[in-house]
């Protein structure tokens, strides 16, 4: 059986990067299929050649999870960055 909701942030981030499970969180940071989320705002893509991080600026608990993020995702092949995504 599937667990969604992770013990930390890192297991989320984990698991986004390598596509464990389709979705999961733990407090304010998720995800769901291809997109990772930190509160609302989408901070990670899922694209079929790579990940997408995003540039957008946030406030210091969001830019926090980005970095975790892309610690997590520095294994992959990473091309592109956007700025806005839905």
């Amino acid at each position: 059986m599937m667990r969604t909701v992770l013990k930390n942030t890192r297991e989320v981030f984990h698991y986004f990067a390598n596509k464990v499970q389709s979705e999961g969180r733990c407090g304010n940071v998720s995800f769901n299929g291809r997109l990772a989320y930190s509160y609302r705002a989408v901070i990670g893509k899922h694209f079929p050649d790579g990940i997408a991080l995003s540039d957008a600026r946030y406030s210091v608990t969001t830019s926090s999870h980005q970095s975790g993020l892309g610690y997590a995702c520095q294994h992959l092949r990473r091309n592109f960055r956007f700025l806005y995504c839905q």
